[in-house]
């Protein structure tokens, strides 16, 4: 039985490789230069996936994480991160109306980061 095993896989072992993997490992370099052509095309692709899942989901992170039900913008307002002001009066008057729970300020704004050894 052993010996019937050990010539099954002798034989196997000296079979001519399968017609694909031979024609690929032929040329050794010509294989390793369309694998870095696939590889690099692939980087290509998942850093585009990357870029565009950062321009749509980072663009909304901060409204979808808002625990609010209604949310009071300026109409001057082109983004949320450049928001305009608007007068605290209409932030009072929002909370005087019957069934507002709170009326809170949300302050957003930027600020430049300076090196503090080279400025």
């Amino acid at each position: 039985m052993k010996s019937r095993l050990l010539k099954n896989l002798f034989k196997r072992t000296q079979q001519e490789p399968p017609l694909g993997w031979a024609q690929l490992s032929h040329q050794k370099v010509r294989l390793m230069v369309a694998l870095t052509g696939v590889a690099f095309a692939d980087i290509l692709i998942f850093t585009m996936l990357g870029f565009q899942d950062m321009l749509l989901e980072g663009s909304t992170f901060v409204h979808k994480h808002l625990r609010a039900d209604l949310v009071m913008v300026s109409h001057r307002t082109e983004a949320l991160y450049i928001g305009q002001p608007f007068s605290r009066r209409r932030l009072y008057q929002a909370n005087a109306v019957e069934g507002v729970a709170a009326a809170n300020p949300l302050y957003i704004g930027g600020g430049e980061w300076i090196n503090p050894w080279d400025q």
